[in-house]
């Protein structure tokens, strides 16, 4: 399965009006892990950025329009994402400039059911937590870069991926994990080491957890910790 964590940055934020994309930054998550590919485009919005987004991600108009239009980078962009969902934070936003440009280089649409909203995800796995942006999951999930002065498509993505991953564990497990272990006092109690166990088998065949058996005993020696997680 091929997922591709996506973000965009933009010359405000008004993409049924004078908006336009200045940058697009792609991560590639295959089976729930990063590949290391990874797509990364400045964009010549052929518009003014604004005050409020150049404090944003800082790009201003003598730096853009230095690289191509969305028109010219469309064909590479399309072929890269292919058919595969789109995992984005709040939706709406980066969707509505994507069609947007789409729309002005003549292309087919996104429809709805190719984006998958990461901020609809966030309410409902920690639905007490007061805010759900992106720089305050990283600051819950201790994620490095949540303290960056500027925002980027590609370092966004990245973060993203981390945070899309961090909240799956959750969602599909005990929801609000990190904090229900700060407030216990026990993160490391043999019950919630047995319930990791519990989680990192239940993906391996009984052929795989044997050989993996042998290969860290071969590599790492019969008392390597990492076999107490394949018990």
């Amino acid at each position: 399965m091929r997922e591709l964590i996506l973000d965009t940055e933009t010359t405000n934020l008004d993409y049924q009006g004078s908006g336009r994309i200045v940058e697009i930054g792609i991560v590639e998550l295959v089976d729930r892990y990063q590949t290391g590919e990874e797509y990364h485009q400045y964009i010549n919005p052929e518009a003014e950025v604004s005050e409020a987004a150049l404090k944003v991600h800082g790009l201003d108009n003598s730096k853009l329009e230095q690289h191509p239009t969305f028109s010219e980078i469309v064909d590479g962009l399309l072929e890269f994402i292919g058919q595969d969902l789109l995992v984005v934070h709040n939706a709406k936003f980066d969707r509505g400039f994507l069609n947007k440009e789409l729309a002005l280089a003549g292309r087919e649409l996104l429809p709805a059911v190719r984006v998958f909203d990461t901020l609809d995800l966030a309410r409902s796995t920690l639905p007490q937590r007061a805010q759900h942006n992106l720089d305050a999951l990283c600051r819950y999930y201790r994620i490095d870069g949540a303290g960056r002065e500027l925002h980027g498509a590609l370092i966004d993505a990245r973060l993203l991926a981390e945070v899309y991953l961090r909240l799956l564990q959750d969602s599909q497990g005990d929801g609000d994990m990190l904090e229900y272990l700060e407030r216990q006092g026990r993160a490391s109690s043999p019950q919630v080491s047995k319930k990791r166990r519990r989680s990192i088998s239940a993906q391996l065949t009984d052929a795989e957890r044997q050989a993996h058996r042998k290969y860290v005993e071969k590599t790492l020696g019969p008392n390597a910790l990492w076999l107490n997680y394949l018990q």
